[in-house]
Parts: structure tokens; sequence; C-alpha cells
């Protein structure tokens, strides 16, 4: 009765140009030890190797690089390496704040649809509530309470994106419930557990799956934002958001610091939503 199978390989085959960049920029967050001439937070020789534009040769010392494909900054460090690097941390945190956020909100959605009543008007007028919060003055709160850390980040990045997914996933289960194969579950004696597992998670999964990759899109480019204003990723590491924070001292003398890191920021976002749509359309364009 099922169709998850056939449902989940459509998906992912008609990923396309978009699933293509998304894998790239995976591959490349992955590859990034291995192919990036310096460590993110090596600092190079601030007489010579200072601001230098992209495509230049300067003195960093042995464990750095002496070329910089994308330039350096005002702290003599390779561009292309933190970039790369940066990538990696965006990604890491994005899909960790998304699967904490994409399973929160499926626990939620499974038990308001399937028990319905008043522990659905619960759970869906706390939804509501979530969603009326207001999350930068919440992750501001958190962050002046507790200090700045990335499971902190990663932590609050999921507590304000759950909503979404839960009131997806309640919208399936209700619809599902009352199908034919669900009823006559029942009626061979199978309980609430056994029907989720057995008839909804394999129905509902596609569903959940073009949600995920719409959400991590917008946990990247939340986190990115927070990073930017200081109160995400903090430097010495790299990420998308803080790089371009960096630059905004040097737009004018050294637009490759914030240049770079926009670009690779604007191509994964925009991959990754185009991603979603196609899952989304591909799942029968519901929610």
């Amino acid at each position: 009765m099922t169709h998850s199978t056939d449902g989940q390989a459509s998906i992912f085959q008609r990923g396309g140009m978009a699933g293509a960049m998304v894998l790239l920029y995976i591959l490349i967050g992955i590859a990034a030890p291995l192919v990036a001439p310096a460590a993110p937070d090596f600092q190079g020789d601030l007489r010579t190797s200072k601001l230098l534009q992209p495509l230049a040769s300067g003195s960093s010392g042995t464990a750095g690089a002496n070329f910089f494909v994308f330039g350096s900054d005002h702290l003599a460090r390779d561009v292309f390496s933190r970039l790369l690097y940066g990538i990696r941390l965006s990604i890491l945190v994005g899909a960790a704040a998304m699967a904490c956020s994409v399973i929160l909100g499926s626990i939620v959605g499974f038990v308001a649809g399937m028990a319905g009543g008043w522990v659905d008007a619960l759970l869906m007028r706390a939804t509501d509530l979530f969603l009326a919060m207001p999350s930068l003055f919440l992750i501001i709160a958190l962050v002046a309470f507790f200090g700045n850390s990335t499971p902190l980040l990663v932590t609050v990045l999921a507590v304000t994106g759950w909503m979404g997914a839960a009131r997806l996933v309640r919208g399936e289960v209700l619809l599902l419930r009352e199908r034919e194969f669900i009823h006559a579950a029942r009626l061979l004696g199978q309980s609430n557990l056994q029907i989720i597992r057995t008839h909804m998670v394999p129905n509902v999964m596609p569903v959940i799956v073009a949600a995920s990759v719409l959400q991590l899109g917008n946990v990247i480019l939340a986190e990115a934002a927070l990073s930017f204003l200081g109160i995400g990723i903090q430097p010495p590491d790299p990420s998308l958001g803080n790089m371009i924070g960096e630059s905004m001292s040097y737009i004018g003398s050294a637009w490759w610091i914030g240049i770079f890191p926009g670009i690779a920021l604007s191509g994964l976002v925009v991959a990754v939503h185009l991603l979603g749509d196609k899952l989304q359309y591909a799942t029968g364009g519901r929610g």
C-alpha cells in the first residue's frame, strides 16, 4: 500500500544540476583538510603577506601557502583555505541543526496527527507560540546567559526551526490516517506504533526529505547571518558568515576578503533551495 521506495528513488533522480551542486559543496567540505593550502587560522608574515590580491605570491612560512589563489586577509591568512574550511563548518552546523529540528518537528507532528483531540490542539498551540517568538531575540538572550559556543548555536537553530516540519508532518498524518489501508491495519489489531512504523513513516518520508533539504538552506543562511553579526561561529574558526563580517572593514580596499565567501554562500543556499523545490515537486507539491 505504501509508495515510499519508488517515490524516494524518483525524488533523488530528479535532483538534477541542483543536486550535483549540493553534492559538490559537500565534497568540498569533506576534502577541505586535504586540499586547503594552509590551516584556516595560520597567519603569515604581516609585512609581506597582508591583504594580498588574488593570484598573488607572498612569504607565509613553511606551514602556509606561498601562492594565494583568492588573496589574503588583514591577518595574512589564506582566503582560499579559510573558504574551504568555512564551507565545511557551515554545512556541518547547518546539517546538525537541520537534523535536530526535523527530528523534533517530525515527532511532534506524528504525535499530534495520530493522537488528535486535545493533544493535537495543545501541541499545535505550542507550535504557534514558538512561531510567534522572535528567534533573534531568543538567540541573543541565550548567548548572553550561556556564552557563545557551536553546540549552543546548533541547539538554538534547531529549537527555532522545528515548527515547519511539525506542521507538515501533522498534515500528512491527518490525511493518511483516513486512508483505507490505515483502517485495515487497525482492524487487524495493529497498534499506533506499528501503524506509524509500517505505514505512516514510509509514506511521509519523501515529504520529510524535501522539507529537510529546504530547512538545510534556511539554517545555513541563518547561521551565516548570526556569524555575520558576531553571535554565531566565532573567529578564528571560519564560517562563510563571519568571513563576510570580517571583510566589512576592508570592503573598499580588499574586496576579495568578502566577495568569494559571499559567492560561495549564495551558490550553496540557492543550490540547496533549488534541490528542495525539485524534491517538493517530486512529492506532489505538498507542504
